[in-house]
């Protein structure tokens, strides 16, 4: 259950990440010679991000679900998964978010 949460998320954090690393390749490739590697760091920073921040959520998801007895579908996994990374980048930008930090 955990493993298809993660999967949904991992896919949500890769795209959004690997476009917007694309956006910054096309603004940045006159201006720096190592403009090509910024969808690559782009992407290692949302894998960084979904080892350690989005394991954990799915895996507390998957823990809730199952110590009630509940099963899940393929689509509550991808609502979780995307959701998940919804909520992260929501919060990235919240500024009330960050004066409690």
């Amino acid at each position: 259950m955990w493993v298809t949460i993660w999967t949904w998320n991992i896919l949500a954090f890769s795209v959004a990440h690997l476009v917007a690393g694309c956006v910054a390749y096309f603004r940045f490739r006159k201006d720096v010679w190592w403009a090509w590697s910024l969808p690559l760091i782009f992407v290692a920073i949302s894998g960084l991000i979904c080892v350690t921040a989005g394991l954990l959520t799915s895996v507390l998801v998957a823990a809730v679900y199952s110590q009630h007895g509940f099963s899940m579908t393929t689509t509550e996994a991808f609502g979780w998964g995307v959701g998940l990374f919804i909520l992260y980048a929501v919060t990235s930008f919240s500024e009330k978010y960050h004066q409690f930090l």
